[in-house]
Protein backbone atom coordinates (compact mmCIF):
# COMPACT_ATOMS: atom_id res chain seq x y z
CA UNK A 1 0.00 0.00 0.00
CA UNK A 2 2.92 2.54 1.10
CA UNK A 3 4.72 1.31 -2.57
CA UNK A 4 1.41 2.10 -4.49
CA UNK A 5 1.03 5.62 -2.57
CA UNK A 6 4.51 6.19 -3.18
CA UNK A 7 4.23 5.36 -7.13
CA UNK A 8 1.30 7.62 -7.22
CA UNK A 9 2.68 10.90 -5.68
CA UNK A 10 6.28 9.97 -7.66
CA UNK A 11 3.68 10.52 -11.10
CA UNK A 12 1.45 12.96 -10.08
CA UNK A 13 5.25 15.05 -9.50
CA UNK A 14 6.05 13.98 -13.05
CA UNK A 15 2.81 14.97 -14.48
CA UNK A 16 3.15 18.30 -12.87
CA UNK A 17 6.48 19.03 -14.07
CA UNK A 18 5.97 17.85 -17.62
CA UNK A 19 2.02 19.77 -17.70
CA UNK A 20 4.03 23.15 -17.66
CA UNK A 21 3.88 25.07 -20.64
CA UNK A 22 6.31 28.02 -21.89
CA UNK A 23 3.00 30.38 -21.21
CA UNK A 24 3.31 29.70 -17.62
CA UNK A 25 6.76 31.51 -17.66
CA UNK A 26 5.79 34.18 -20.19
CA UNK A 27 2.37 36.06 -20.34
CA UNK A 28 1.85 37.61 -23.46
CA UNK A 29 -0.37 41.22 -24.10
CA UNK A 30 -1.28 42.60 -27.39
CA UNK A 31 -2.46 46.24 -28.32
CA UNK A 32 -2.99 48.21 -31.40
CA UNK A 33 -5.28 51.25 -32.31
CA UNK A 34 -8.66 49.72 -34.48
CA UNK A 35 -9.15 53.01 -35.71
CA UNK A 36 -6.14 52.53 -37.83
CA UNK A 37 -7.22 49.01 -39.22
CA UNK A 38 -8.44 50.56 -42.63
CA UNK A 39 -7.67 50.43 -46.14
CA UNK A 40 -4.50 52.80 -47.15
CA UNK A 41 -2.68 52.56 -43.34
CA UNK A 42 -0.46 51.02 -41.29
CA UNK A 43 -1.44 48.96 -38.28
CA UNK A 44 1.01 49.19 -35.65
CA UNK A 45 1.05 46.17 -33.50
CA UNK A 46 2.88 45.88 -29.94
CA UNK A 47 3.19 42.56 -28.18
CA UNK A 48 4.09 43.16 -24.81
CA UNK A 49 5.75 40.09 -22.97
CA UNK A 50 6.06 40.07 -19.23
CA UNK A 51 8.66 37.32 -18.31
CA UNK A 52 8.72 35.75 -15.03
CA UNK A 53 11.88 36.25 -12.72
CA UNK A 54 14.64 33.57 -13.59
CA UNK A 55 13.58 32.88 -17.29
CA UNK A 56 14.60 34.57 -20.30
CA UNK A 57 13.53 34.65 -24.45
CA UNK A 58 16.02 34.10 -27.29
CA UNK A 59 15.45 37.24 -29.04
CA UNK A 60 14.75 36.98 -32.87
CA UNK A 61 18.18 38.53 -34.01
CA UNK A 62 21.15 36.38 -32.73
CA UNK A 63 24.87 36.57 -33.28
CA UNK A 64 25.01 32.97 -34.23
CA UNK A 65 22.28 29.97 -34.66
CA UNK A 66 22.98 28.28 -31.83
CA UNK A 67 19.35 29.29 -30.53
CA UNK A 68 15.35 28.81 -31.38
CA UNK A 69 15.07 32.62 -31.70
CA UNK A 70 11.67 34.39 -31.46
CA UNK A 71 9.74 34.57 -34.67
CA UNK A 72 6.61 35.78 -35.83
CA UNK A 73 4.53 33.86 -38.48
CA UNK A 74 1.60 35.71 -40.12
CA UNK A 75 -1.30 33.29 -41.53
CA UNK A 76 -1.47 32.52 -44.99
CA UNK A 77 -4.94 33.14 -45.19
CA UNK A 78 -4.24 36.96 -44.46
CA UNK A 79 -5.51 38.44 -47.48
CA UNK A 80 -5.04 41.88 -48.32
CA UNK A 81 -2.15 43.03 -45.65
CA UNK A 82 1.58 43.33 -45.81
CA UNK A 83 3.61 42.03 -42.80
CA UNK A 84 7.01 44.46 -42.56
CA UNK A 85 9.28 43.16 -40.44
CA UNK A 86 9.29 43.75 -37.01
CA UNK A 87 11.44 45.00 -33.83
CA UNK A 88 12.03 44.05 -30.33
CA UNK A 89 12.59 46.73 -27.36
CA UNK A 90 13.66 46.08 -23.99
CA UNK A 91 16.91 45.58 -22.48
CA UNK A 92 18.78 42.91 -24.78
CA UNK A 93 21.96 41.31 -23.64
CA UNK A 94 24.02 39.44 -25.27
CA UNK A 95 26.52 37.02 -23.61
CA UNK A 96 28.66 34.19 -24.42
CA UNK A 97 27.40 30.61 -23.25
CA UNK A 98 29.23 28.04 -22.35
CA UNK A 99 26.68 25.48 -23.83
CA UNK A 100 26.25 26.54 -27.24
CA UNK A 101 29.89 28.10 -27.16
CA UNK A 102 28.40 30.97 -28.84
CA UNK A 103 27.26 34.60 -27.98
CA UNK A 104 23.20 34.76 -27.52
CA UNK A 105 21.04 37.66 -27.25
CA UNK A 106 17.93 37.22 -24.96
CA UNK A 107 15.62 39.23 -23.00
CA UNK A 108 15.14 38.25 -19.14
CA UNK A 109 12.33 41.08 -18.25
CA UNK A 110 9.87 42.85 -19.95
CA UNK A 111 10.55 43.64 -23.38
CA UNK A 112 8.27 44.41 -26.85
CA UNK A 113 8.03 42.96 -29.94
CA UNK A 114 6.13 45.89 -32.67
CA UNK A 115 4.89 44.52 -35.81
CA UNK A 116 3.40 47.08 -38.62
CA UNK A 117 1.03 45.72 -40.73
CA UNK A 118 0.37 47.50 -43.97
CA UNK A 119 -3.53 47.45 -45.03
CA UNK A 120 -4.45 46.93 -48.91
CA UNK A 121 -7.88 45.35 -47.75
CA UNK A 122 -9.23 44.97 -44.47
CA UNK A 123 -10.07 41.97 -44.70
CA UNK A 124 -10.78 40.34 -41.02
CA UNK A 125 -9.41 38.67 -39.05
CA UNK A 126 -5.76 39.24 -39.71
CA UNK A 127 -4.00 35.86 -37.54
CA UNK A 128 -0.95 34.98 -36.81
CA UNK A 129 1.74 33.75 -34.28
CA UNK A 130 4.71 34.32 -32.15
CA UNK A 131 7.25 31.55 -31.72
CA UNK A 132 9.54 31.48 -28.98
CA UNK A 133 11.58 29.67 -26.85
CA UNK A 134 11.53 29.95 -22.79
CA UNK A 135 14.59 29.20 -20.79
CA UNK A 136 15.96 29.27 -16.83
CA UNK A 137 18.77 27.71 -15.89
CA UNK A 138 18.06 23.96 -16.30
CA UNK A 139 15.70 23.47 -19.17
CA UNK A 140 13.90 25.45 -22.01
CA UNK A 141 10.49 24.81 -23.59
CA UNK A 142 9.29 25.87 -26.54
CA UNK A 143 5.97 28.28 -26.69
CA UNK A 144 3.41 30.00 -28.93
CA UNK A 145 1.20 33.04 -28.30
CA UNK A 146 -1.51 33.18 -31.40
CA UNK A 147 -3.26 36.33 -31.98
CA UNK A 148 -6.04 37.70 -33.46
CA UNK A 149 -6.76 41.11 -35.07
CA UNK A 150 -10.58 42.18 -35.59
Amino acid sequence: MLKNSLLFLFLGFCLATFAQTANDWVIWKMDYDATQFQKGKTLTVTFSAKVKQGYHIYSATQPSKAVLPLTLVADKKNKGCLFESFTETGNRKVEFDDIFKADIAYYDADFQVVQKIKISKKKAPIKGSLNFQVCNDEMCLPGEYSFEIK
